[in-house]
Formats: structure tokens, C-alpha cells, sequence
């Protein structure tokens, strides 16, 4: 039927390619060939995978964190939840030739003041291999900055940067391993 989730589920219906593709990996499957899927081929996945390498994007959010340390990352392909575990799909992207390059122009938390320096504002990362995923690894101090009458509660944050390959092995760099240590002593 068209909402199947074919044999990855028969408890649930799934009305969307990517409702399927979440089915599959709940099982911990491998969709080989996304278009065998009617789903996928109503919602023209081939036409829309084909574009994601020809394409850029302009990312301007906001990150929700608690006062410890943690992590966000710049990553190709689609994210799932597996098992409660963030993955990536990198299937028919074209990793051979993605380019992850980016530039962070200001990334802070907390209020800020003055004579502020949040070490990640005009970062510029240029990607030489394709299909790098950045991970930012951050640990955040409370901070308040007094000057006559005034005062501010802020956080600062301590940052370092390391990048896998999607589709080889992890290069981590003295700079992000020593900072790693540092975040669980």
C-alpha cells in the first residue's frame, strides 16, 4: 500500500520517504535503493538528492545548552535517531565530491558585553578531502563582567575543532585531543 513502511514495519504507517527511511534504520537496515519506495517516488527523491551537491546553504539558528560541556557539528547527509543515537545517511550524496567548507561568523551564549571574544566569531574552515563533518567541541564558564554600576551574567566558552572524514578514518589533531582530555578531568 502507499503508506507502508514495507517489511521495516507493520505497526505503523509511514506517509513520507523520510518516515520510511526511519523505519529502516530503527531496524538497523541499509536502504540500498531509496526510489523502490513510493513514497520516495512521489516526493521525486532521486531529483532532490541529485541538487544536494550542487547547492550551498546559509545556516543562522540558535543552540539550546546547558552550562557544561558539549558539542555541535557540521555534517553531510540526512540525521537519524537510531537506538537514541544521532547518524548520519550519506548515501547518494556524492561524498567524492561534497564540499563542507564553511565559515561560522559569530557564535556566542549568554549575554554579551563588553570587550567580548568568542573564539569561534569569522572562523573560516576550507575544506581540501570531501565529506568532512566538523565537530565544535565546547565547554562553557560562567562568567559576569562588572564595570562601575553594571553588571552582566554571561558564559564564555573554550572551543576546539576536530574533523573526520565521513567515509574514512578520524584525524584529530593534538589541538582537539589535549582540549577532549581537558573536558572529562
Amino acid at each position: 500500500s502507499l503508506n507502508s513502511c514495507a517489511f521495516a514495519s507493520h505497526l505503523r504507517c509511514c506517509n513520507t520517504c523520510k518516515e520510511v527511511q526511519q523505519a529502516y534504520y530503527e531496524k538497523n537496515w541499509v536502504v540500498t535503493n531509496m526510489t523502490m519506495f513510493k513514497q520516495c517516488q512521489r516526493e521525486d527523491w532521486e531529483t532532490q538528492v541529485s541538487k544536494l551537491g550542487k547547492e550551498g546553504c546559509r545556516i543562522h539558528g540558535q543552540l539550546q545548552v546547558n552550562k557544561v560541556a558539549g558539542s555541535f557539528h557540521i555534517s553531510p547527509g540526512n540525521s537519524y535517531a537510531v537506538n537514541h543515537v544521532h547518524v548520519h545517511h550519506l548515501q547518494n550524496i556524492g561524498t567524492t565530491k561534497l564540499n563542507m567548507s564553511h565559515k561560522i561568523t559569530k557564535l556566542s551564549f549568554g549575554k554579551t558585553f563588553p570587550g567580548q571574544v568568542n573564539p569561534l566569531d569569522d572562523t573560516t574552515m576550507n575544506v581540501i578531502e570531501p565529506a568532512q563533518m566538523f565537530t565544535y567541541y565546547m565547554k562553557l564558564v560562567p562568567t559576569i563582567y562588572s564595570k562601575f554600576d553594571q553588571k552582566v551574567s554571561s558564559e564564555i566558552f573554550r572551543e576546539s575543532c576536530h574533523h573526520i572524514s565521513a567515509v574514512k578514518r578520524v584525524r584529530l589533531s593534538d589541538r582537539a585531543r589535549s582540549f577532549l582530555d581537558s573536558l572529562v578531568s
